[in-house]
């Protein structure tokens, strides 16, 4: 090797190390951060009385979690370049998608019928969350058309994975909105 090329694997070996301390030190934040949320959730809890969920949010977490099984596997599949494979997850995942949001509106109506801080906490929630839903299937629609004229490929995924980010996001937002009121219970 020469002197190049061993300074050049030294600067690569740093940016890792700088890279994992970054990663190690947002984990441990998110870690603090859900025990505070567990905690917070917990007292609150206490001072107010005990979280209503109806259980048409529990089924609806079971249809997310399909959802996100399938999405993993869209991104999967597009990143092989195994389109067909793609598009049948995607297929899933819009289906789940459909089911999930039948669920958010079930449970609107549940929530309708109750009066109480918990209600006041989770019907916008719920509404705002169903108005992100409604955007996420929007853009799996368009995935869906862009994998049948096969303009999404490896090479060209950027749109896909910025929506399937996105569905991530909203995923985490309810799956971590429903565990926490769960645990406060």
């Amino acid at each position: 090797m020469s002197e190049k090329e061993i300074i050049l694997a030294r600067v690569q070996e740093k940016q890792k190390l700088r890279k994992a301390r970054r990663d190690i030190s947002r984990m441990l934040l998110f870690a603090i951060g859900l025990g505070f949320l567990t905690l917070f959730t917990k007292w609150l809890s206490k001072q107010i009385g005990a979280f209503y969920i109806p259980v048409i949010f529990q089924w609806n977490s079971i249809t997310l979690i399909l959802s996100l099984i399938s999405v993993w596997n869209v991104q999967k599949f597009i990143k092989k370049d195994e389109l067909q494979k793609a598009y049948r997850f995607t297929v899933i995942a819009l289906l789940a998608g459909i089911l999930f949001l039948a669920f958010q509106i079930i449970g609107l109506i549940k929530l309708s019928e109750q009066s109480d801080f918990w209600h006041n906490l989770l019907f916008p929630f719920t509404f705002i969350h169903s108005a992100h839903l409604i955007v996420g299937l929007f853009l799996f629609t368009r995935i869906l058309a862009k994998l049948g004229n096969f303009s999404i490929h490896s090479r060209n995924d950027q749109y896909a994975i910025s929506s399937i980010y996105f569905w991530y996001l909203i995923a985490a937002a309810w799956l971590g909105f429903i565990i926490c009121g769960s645990w406060g219970s």
